[in-house]
């Protein structure tokens, strides 16, 4: 079983050159990039109290922040 946060990095890897989302707004990311704001998203959850267990939660428009808010939580634990 593959966990998401392995699923990002290995995206990431795989497909360094690839966008991996896009807003409406024609904002867009390439899965590398993704990975590296996700990551920095899960220390700042991370050094705010946020563990295992923990439940985060998105308020916003559909943006590029809601992907990375998706993800961060997992890296978490």
């Amino acid at each position: 079983m593959i966990r998401l946060p392995d699923f990002l990095d290995k995206a990431a890897r795989a497909w360094p050159e690839r966008t991996a989302v896009t807003t409406t707004e024609g904002e867009s990311l390439r899965w590398p990039d993704l990975a590296a704001r996700v990551s920095a998203l899960a220390r700042v959850l991370h050094r705010a109290g946020a563990g295992p267990g923990a439940r985060v939660a998105w308020l916003g428009v559909n943006a590029v922040a809601a992907m990375e808010c998706y993800f961060a939580p997992t890296r978490i634990g």
